[in-house]
């Protein structure tokens, strides 16, 4: 969520297997369910709901761009309706380990930035 919130979207949500598209400031009970374990048939009810819902909300999947931080189970459904063009996929091929250091060596990037950014800033209203 850090990283994501780094990039400064338009907007950001979690994609649940079992409530769709769910926005940042909705609380849910805790649940048992993933995509990986669903049928072919029910991921792709999965990603009809999802893409309804993604529509409802003002995004346009043709011509907005997508940033997905998320595993390939979650990408498969929603492809078909969203150009491939659109979507940004950095997590694509990485493990749940991998993902998870990709995205902490991230946060780490952007804060080691801001720190230099700041001490240039420092340095130059110091004079």
């Amino acid at each position: 969520l850090e990283y994501g919130k780094s990039l400064k979207p338009d907007k950001i949500y979690i994609l649940s297997a079992k409530h769709h598209l769910v926005p940042l400031n909705k609380r849910l009970e805790p649940y048992d369910k993933t995509l990986k374990d669903m049928p072919k048939d029910e991921k792709d009810q999965w990603g009809e709901e999802t893409i309804k819902q993604i529509k409802a909300a003002g995004i346009n999947p043709d011509k907005d761009t997508f940033i997905f931080l998320t595993g390939s189970e979650y990408l498969k459904p929603l492809s078909k309706y969203i150009p491939d063009g659109n979507m940004e996929k950095p997590m694509e091929g990485r493990r749940m380990g991998e993902r998870l250091k990709w995205l902490n060596q991230q946060i780490k990037n952007i804060k080691e930035v801001l720190h230099k950014f700041k001490k240039i800033i420092y340095e130059v209203f110091k004079k």
